[in-house]
């Protein structure tokens, strides 16, 4: 079977864990005999829309860059120059199916115009992007949200540009919302990673959990061994690793290990943090380095994998403000034989199950008792421990799944396109739209006397 994946993002230009599981699933899927490409976005804009080809461990990848900037707006998904030609792309590359992992840089109206056009259409939701303009479901007050998607939830949160009033917001929220629904219709199956995405996203969208399915993502060991054991009289390091945002709560992290070391009796056992991943801004790192002075903590930048077994890691911790879709730290750390401490919401806390220490999201001193306790508490720890789980499923197990979805998906293909086609939105409707946006922004920038 001839598959093309279609992802925002992808190796070498970003490391994250959307990008390694499509990397690892089409590699999988190769081994099985199919013929999987990959057509990706890119955070590198160029003077027009264009597609290079690159070989990535044998597998041809379509790198496509846009010709404009801040496309990763919520408001600016709508590209229809980018959306040509990912469609061109894949009406050359002419698949039995196309698998969908994300939209953002790619086009608002992809899957739609997939399905119109006859291709069979599996999705992959890896996030709540579908289900909130500011795509991770966290309120500028950094409150996790659960609220449904519209107008009422949205106006005072989402992003907006200086010539947006209220009602200019209210008809990108409506068309947003309207543009999820349409695509999700589309598709012939629905994979959500955990059980927590597809109840946020059918919640908020307000529909039916029909063709939605719960797959837990294929992994494929990197390790090969535990976390070495610690010596004796080693201090007891937590370890952190991945992408360092905001939203991944390393600043909360650096004051729960302050908070920590303020209240450590005499002659406890020393508590440190060992912090792997790159920073998303040169100003976060400062801040973070300069909050973490003083402290037992260690940024050690980029990493490859092969580092975490013999860093001396005790427990990992991952203090996301967000509500997590996934987390496939969890399963690095449970092949590493490491027990965590996880915030009480999202599919960190549903997969880490016994596994995981809770602590009350965004809450430093509940952190803080967290991780104390497993540093502490030996029973704690050891029953942590025993419950770790054993390795998710296998890549060719999941390659096994993947397939059933696949087959159902093109059985479907009829009755997506009139899904599809059901209350949808013209391309006549967004482009009056667009004139819409156009023109406000025109105006405004009269009435404030920033055009010559």
């Amino acid at each position: 079977m001839r598959i093309v994946h279609l992802v925002h993002q992808f190796l070498p230009e970003t490391r994250g864990g959307v990008e390694s599981y499509v990397h690892d699933l089409a590699l999988a899927q190769r081994e099985r005999g199919h013929d999987p490409r990959i057509i990706t976005g890119s955070l590198e804009p160029r003077p027009q829309v264009e597609a290079e080809c690159l070989d990535l461990d044998g597998l041809e990848v379509w790198r496509c860059h846009r010709d404009d900037l801040y496309f990763d707006a919520w408001d600016r998904m709508h590209a229809p120059a980018m959306t040509d030609l990912v469609l061109a792309k894949v009406a050359e590359l002419a698949p039995d199916l196309v698998h969908l992992h994300h939209w953002i840089r790619l086009g608002q109206d992809l899957g739609s115009r997939l399905v119109a056009a006859g291709h069979p259409l599996v999705v992959t939701l890896h996030d709540f992007a579908t289900s909130c303009p500011r795509a991770f479901r966290m309120r500028p007050d950094e409150t996790p949200c659960f609220r449904p998607l519209g107008v009422a939830s949205c106006l005072d949160c989402v992003p907006r540009w200086p010539w947006m009033d209220d009602v200019e917001i209210a008809a990108e929220i409506d068309l947003f919302a309207r543009s999820a629904r349409q695509e999700l219709r589309g598709a012939g199956r629905i994979i959500c990673a955990s059980a927590s995405v597809r109840e946020v996203i059918t919640e908020g969208l307000g529909i039916s959990t029909e063709r939605f399915e719960v797959a837990a993502l294929g992994y494929r060991p990197r390790f090969g061994r535990k976390a070495r054991a610690l010596a004796a009289g080693e201090p007891f390091r937590f370890g952190y690793w991945g992408s360092i945002t905001h939203r991944k709560g390393l600043h909360l992290l650096v004051e729960a290990i302050r908070s920590v070391q303020a209240s450590r009796p005499a002659g406890a056992r020393p508590i440190e943090l060992e912090v792997f991943g790159h920073f998303d801004l040169p100003e976060r790192r400062a801040s973070l380095e300069a909050a973490a002075e003083g402290l037992p903590i260690r940024f050690h930048g980029g990493f490859e994998h092969a580092q975490l077994p013999d860093a001396g890691l005790a427990a990992a911790v991952f203090p996301s403000l967000c509500i997590e879709t996934y987390g496939i730290v969890l399963d690095e750390a449970f092949e590493l034989g490491l027990p965590v401490v996880v915030p009480d919401i999202g599919a960190l806390a549903e997969r880490a199950g016994s596994a995981g220490h809770p602590f009350k999201v965004n809450d430093v001193g509940s952190l803080a008792r967290a991780l104390g306790a497993v540093a502490d508490d030996d029973a704690l720890r050891a029953d942590l421990i025993a419950a770790i789980p054993g390795p998710g499923p296998e890549l060719a197990n999941h390659v096994d799944l993947i397939d059933r979805h696949y087959r159902a998906a093109i059985e479907d293909g009829p009755a997506a396109s009139a899904r599809a086609r059901a209350d949808g939105i013209s391309a006549e409707e967004r482009l009056r739209h667009q004139s819409r946006r156009m023109q406000s922004q025109f105006r405004r920038l009269l009435e404030r006397g920033e055009l010559p």
